[in-house]
C-alpha cells in the first residue's frame, strides 16, 4: 500500500498546484474567475483534502477504496464542470444565475472565502488561452489525469488480498 500513499500524495500535489496556479493567476496578474472556475476550485480543494487524509492514513483496503471512488466521482465532477464551462458557459452571455453561481452562493463560500471563491467575472468574460488551450480546457485535462491515478489506485486496492 506504499504505492497508493504516494499516488494519494501527487493527486494532493496536482490539485495544490491547480488551486495555487489560479489564485497566482487571479491575485497577481488580475484573471478574475467566473461561477465555473471557482467551482473547479472546490472540487479541487475537496479531491485534494481526500487524497491527504488517505495519504496520512494508514493504507488498508476499505477506506482505500472508498477514498478511490470518491475521488473518481469528483474528478468525473469536475470534468464535467470543465467541460461544460468550456462549451457552453463560455459563449453564454446570459446574466442569470446558473448552477455554479446557485451552488457557490448556497454554500456561503464565496462570501466566507472572497479570495479563493469569490465569482468576480462571466464565464464569457474570463475565457484566457494559455500555451494554446484555455483554463477549463487545462482543467478538464488534469481532473483526467486525476482520475486516472484514482481509478488505478482503486483497481489495486480491490484487487489487493
Amino acid at each position: 500500500m506504499l504505492l497508493e500513499r504516494k499516488l494519494f500524495s501527487l493527486i494532493f500535489i496536482f490539485c495544490f498546484a491547480a488551486l495555487s496556479t489560479a489564485l497566482v493567476s487571479q491575485h497577481v496578474f488580475s484573471l478574475m474567475p467566473c461561477a465555473w472556475c471557482v467551482m473547479q476550485r472546490l472540487i479541487y480543494v475537496l479531491i485534494g483534502l481526500i487524497a491527504a487524509g488517505l495519504a496520512l492514513i494508514p493504507c488498508k483496503k476499505w477506506p482505500v477504496t472508498i477514498g478511490g471512488i470518491a475521488l473518481i466521482v469528483l474528478s468525473f465532477s469536475g470534468i464535467a464542470a470543465a467541460w461544460y464551462q468550456t462549451h457552453y458557459a463560455a459563449k453564454a452571455f446570459s446574466c442569470n444565475l446558473g448552477f455554479a453561481d446557485k451552488l457557490m452562493i448556497n454554500t456561503g463560500l464565496d462570501a466566507a472565502l472572497p479570495s479563493v471563491f469569490g465569482i468576480f467575472a462571466s464565464c464569457a468574460d474570463a475565457v484566457v488561452n494559455i500555451m494554446g488551450l484555455d483554463y477549463s480546457s487545462w482543467s478538464l485535462l488534469l481532473f483526467g489525469v486525476l482520475g486516472s491515478i484514482a481509478t488505478i489506485i482503486t483497481v489495486r486496492s480491490v484487487r489487493a488480498t
